[in-house]
């Protein structure tokens, strides 16, 4: 009888055992989920910024460069179009929640409004033109950094042990 009562309590122990071990199992994958979701919702914020802010600097490069043209004489409307097209360029730039360490690491604010004033002083489009290359290029560098980092987040999408703790966490229906 007590060694019926000793089996009992062990096999009463591996249970709870492996049920501690279980929850912690799902626990510990309900974390890296999470993780995975909130890196993949930060990557999405960042690739949505960058697209925002080279759209915008692309359409001011190019108006500017349009209402510079030789021969055309800025009115007052032009000047305040100028202006505004600035404005926005700078606030795009400065307004950048996600992608904020990676634009100052790049000086991006300070080069952008040199090549502004230097083209405004010199009209030298070819230089204009090399300077927003350069920052194109460079914001773009930037930007297929978080295509590498969604890479081996698309591996663990597909990673079989990822996809079952999904799963698992999935509500049911």
């Amino acid at each position: 009888m007590a060694q019926s009562q000793d089996l009992s309590l062990g096999a009463t122990a591996i249970a709870i055992l492996v049920a501690a071990i279980g929850f912690v199992g799902v626990l510990g994958g309900a974390y890296v989920v999470s993780r995975h979701q909130r890196k993949l919702w930060i990557a999405d914020n960042k690739r949505s910024e960058y697209r925002r802010l080279l759209t915008t600097l692309t359409r001011t490069f190019l108006n500017v460069v349009r209402l510079h043209a030789v021969g055309v004489a800025i009115q007052s409307r032009e000047q305040r179009k100028l202006f505004t097209l600035e404005i926005e360029s700078l606030a795009v730039i400065r307004d950048r929640l996600f992608i904020a360490q990676e634009l100052e690491e790049i000086n991006l604010l300070h080069r952008w409004t040199n090549a502004m004033r230097n083209y405004d002083r010199s009209m030298d489009y070819d230089e204009f033109a090399r300077q927003f290359r350069l920052i194109s290029r460079d914001i773009k560098r930037e930007a297929r950094e978080i295509f590498k980092e969604k890479d081996w987040m698309e591996w663990l999408d597909n990673n079989e042990f990822f996809v079952e703790m999904k799963e698992m966490q999935a509500p049911k229906k």
